[in-house]
């Protein structure tokens, strides 16, 4: 006689086959919205780039000038 997860005659499997599902639908949900943060970050981060490589400001120069004596 096979005894497997999903033999009807097995009391533990039928306690715990509920809890199982319940487990598996909250890590798929946990998965999905774990990807959707990490295209908003990505979105964001895309974002910020195209901004400041598109802002075209002159630096002035940093080094300090010695004045010659």
């Amino acid at each position: 006689m096979r005894v497997g997860v999903y033999h009807p005659r097995s009391g533990v499997t039928l306690i715990a086959m509920p809890i199982v599902l319940f487990g598996m639908r909250l890590m798929e949900v946990l998965f999905f919205v774990g990807i959707a943060g990490s295209a908003i970050v990505v979105v964001m981060a895309t974002w910020e780039d195209i901004q400041e490589i598109s802002h075209k400001t002159e630096h002035g120069h940093t080094v300090e000038k010695t004045p010659v004596t």
